[in-house]
């Protein structure tokens, strides 16, 4: 049988700071979107438009790789997390 070398508690750790990361910066993204959406009423040129279309490529970027963690990294540690509780526990089953 394959060795286990994880501490469930520090991959918990893990997830928690991951998932804090996540919802904080996409709280932040909303805030930034916002605050460029209302630069249009002081700055509405061809910079302000090429402005807008630089930062809405990124934003769709930043939330691919945010929805990425969410839906792939986190539920992945979590099954880490289980099979090292698991691992850990097997000698205590006797």
């Amino acid at each position: 049988m394959a060795q286990m070398n994880a501490d469930p508690q520090r991959v918990e750790e893990l997830i928690k700071r991951l998932t804090s990361f996540t919802n904080e910066t996409v709280d932040k993204q909303k805030q930034i979107k916002g605050y460029i959406n209302n630069l249009s009423n002081s700055w509405n040129d061809g910079h302000y438009n090429v402005l807008l279309q630089q930062y809405q490529e990124f934003e769709k970027k930043m939330m691919n790789a945010l929805q990425e963690a969410q839906t792939l990294i986190i539920p992945n540690l979590k099954n880490v997390k289980k099979v090292a509780e698991d691992y850990k526990n097997l000698g205590r089953k006797n």
